[in-house]
């Protein structure tokens, strides 16, 4: 049973850390769009939706 929590265990801190990186990804991909359809039109509404 402990081999098993351990493996659990490392199996949640590496979920959390892959989807610590997506999200980084996700941000700098929205990011890049918004850059790339001129975000001098509604910069703020495009961020905080």
């Amino acid at each position: 049973m402990t081999r098993a929590n351990a493996l659990l265990a490392g199996i949640g801190y590496n979920l959390r850390a892959i989807l610590r990186k997506l999200r980084l990804l996700f941000v700098w991909i929205l990011a890049a769009l918004v850059r790339a359809f001129g975000s001098e039109t509604r910069p703020r509404s495009l961020i905080t939706a």
